[in-house]
């Protein structure tokens, strides 16, 4: 996967990439707390697969390093936990 060299496009690469992450992140976290085994493994898979990709993309592409993809990194992260809270509330319950 190539990092896009439109500052817009690589921004919502990012956002996407850590609002994933953070919801997986937020969701695993719920899942252990509540004893879920399915969820939790399946959570715990997914986070170390994405975090593999993400990891690999960021070492071979010097733009993934830049000012647009760290805001994006910094404000997907936070949506993808408040996004996490709300589905697996309905999902699991409180």
């Amino acid at each position: 996967m190539r990092v896009p060299q439109n500052p817009w496009a690589r921004f919502a690469l990012f956002f996407a990439s850590e609002l994933f992450s953070f919801f997986f992140i937020a969701s695993n976290f719920r899942a252990l707390a509540k004893g879920l085994y399915f969820w939790t493994a399946l959570t715990d898979m997914t986070l170390v697969f994405q975090g593999m990709i993400i990891t690999k993309i960021m070492i071979e592409d010097e733009r993934s390093r830049d000012w647009v993809s760290i805001i994006a990194f910094t404000l997907g992260g936070a949506c993808g936990s408040l996004l996490s809270i709300f589905v697996t509330k309905h999902i699991w319950g409180n």
